[in-house]
């Protein structure tokens, strides 16, 4: 033979495969649940509901308010992306949410009428909050 053989040995392939294994393990465990998975959308889902509000109300000149209904959230005073009227979303199951007021409303400068705290509890206990600040509308 003239050159060096080229390839993996048996040990290196066994080697990477335990890896693959163990990286699989650890990773499925994670997909097995989606009630996490649905809670963090639901969460993110609203901030971008606050934040459409607010451009809403830019955008005509008047007030959008948004209202807490039973465990979801209600646009009032502007149509939906997609046109729908009343534009609303609810929390999956699992996830409840509450606020420091019941309605929140943003004037034509996007300032909203009050600061405002959203507060959703998932069942295993995991709390996640949505501030929205009272002098620019921020929501964080």
């Amino acid at each position: 033979m003239t050159g060096r053989e080229s390839g993996y040995s048996l040990i290196e392939l066994v080697g990477v495969l335990a890896l693959l294994g163990i990286l699989a393990a650890v990773g499925l465990s994670r997909f097995t649940s989606t009630e996490t998975f649905a809670a963090r959308g639901f969460y993110d889902e609203a901030a971008n509901f606050l934040r459409y509000a607010q451009k809403q109300a830019i955008a005509r000149h008047g007030a959008v308010a948004v209202q807490l209904i039973g465990n979801g959230l209600s646009l009032q005073g502007a149509p939906g992306p997609a046109g729908e009227a009343p534009y609303q979303i609810a929390a999956p199951g699992g996830v409840s949410l509450a606020a420091t007021v019941s309605s929140l409303s943003f004037d034509a400068l996007g300032r909203p009428s009050t600061a405002a705290v959203f507060t959703f509890t998932e069942q295993d206990g995991l709390v996640r909050s949505l501030t929205v600040h009272a002098e620019t509308g921020y929501v964080q």
